[in-house]
């Protein structure tokens, strides 16, 4: 190809991660450069979609989407990473395109959109995707506008997805009718304004369908507690889980612990968020390190899962918005 034709512009990036590979390329106006894929990918290699960035030490600068597709021609045991990070409209098109030619390679994808109608449509064309295992998805969820917030129904996806990771950072996720065997590490962050009401017994349902979950993450960042936890529910066996990190109030922490099963060896990590303001009985104070203490009750019978922690590091970040820090090893 002695040119770029001029329809269908996106930026996309390359890259080979192969000591092996051979890479062959142009010069353009800009100029363009382009790593051919053909006949190279002996072990493994990433495609990132989306706004230029620097990643690792391969810097390719944006070209036309149709020199970009014809150029994808794998080796049929190549399996393809993808990064997709849209800043303008009409990009979830020409990223389907690509998903219709080489979907069944790709076995990581990443999504990371300010449209969260543009994520919906690429979710939706998930039976392309029949290989993958691993899933990310960084979405906004506008509290100003419900109608733009993305709704993730992660047991629509399991229906189709043999997934063994699932990272979603600021989606709404609804975890109705949840069967996600095979499923190993879950990794979920939400802040007030993404999920304005939430509540932490929301997360038992996912867990109780995970029982091969051994990596298991939340962080809620900036959202006011809620009352009326559900405190019949029954307890949730994890007989497989090697590390847990929960971020969110003293109280959060404490009813999520006290409905868990884990094992001896499992790691723990609890990130406090001190509550400056924490509404009990219509009453107001200051989280202090011994109050979150007093109020995550390390020592009560009711979190057995803490009783088999053999150690607890426990540090206070002060003037942080973190809030302090406790590991269990």
């Amino acid at each position: 190809m002695d040119h770029l034709p001029d329809e269908l512009l996106a930026p996309i990036f390359i890259q080979v991660r192969d000591a092996n590979a051979i890479k062959t390329g142009w010069d353009g106006p800009n100029p363009y450069g382009i790593l051919y894929l053909g006949l190279v990918c002996k072990r493994w290699h990433r495609v990132i979609v989306g706004y230029p960035l620097l990643w690792t030490q391969i810097h390719i600068s944006e070209f036309r989407w149709k020199a970009a597709m014809l150029s994808f021609k794998w080796s049929h045991p190549a399996m393809v990473e993808i990064y997709y990070k849209s800043l303008t409209r009409g990009n979830a098109n020409r990223f389907i395109e690509l998903l219709a030619l080489h979907g069944h390679r790709v076995s990581r994808l990443e999504l990371d959109s300010s449209d969260n109608l543009e994520i919906q449509r690429i979710l939706s064309r998930f039976p392309l995707l029949c290989n993958i295992k691993h899933l990310t998805i960084r979405a906004s969820a506008e509290r100003s506008d419900p109608n733009r917030m993305l709704v993730l129904r992660i047991s629509d996806m399991a229906s189709r997805l043999n997934l063994e990771s699932l990272n979603v950072h600021g989606a709404v996720v609804s975890f109705d009718s949840p069967a996600y065997r095979g499923l190993r590490q879950l990794d979920i962050l939400f802040t007030m304004s993404q999920l304005p009401d939430f509540m932490v017994d929301q997360i038992l349902p996912v867990l109780r369908g995970c029982p091969d979950l051994e990596d298991f993450s939340l962080k809620v960042i900036g959202v006011t507690p809620k009352q009326g936890l559900e405190r019949s529910s029954p307890n949730v066996p994890l007989p497989r889980l090697k590390r847990l990190l929960v971020q969110s109030y003293p109280r959060d922490i404490a009813y999520l612990l006290s409905r868990l099963i884990i094992p001896e060896s499992t790691h723990v990590s609890l990130r406090i968020t001190p509550v400056n303001v924490y509404h009990d009985d219509d009453s107001q104070q200051s989280d202090t390190l011994s109050e979150c203490l007093r109020r995550i009750s390390l020592t009560h019978r009711e979190i057995p899962c803490l009783a088999q922690v053999t150690s607890l590091l426990v540090e206070e970040i002060e003037d942080s918005p973190e809030g302090l820090f406790l590991t269990g090893k």
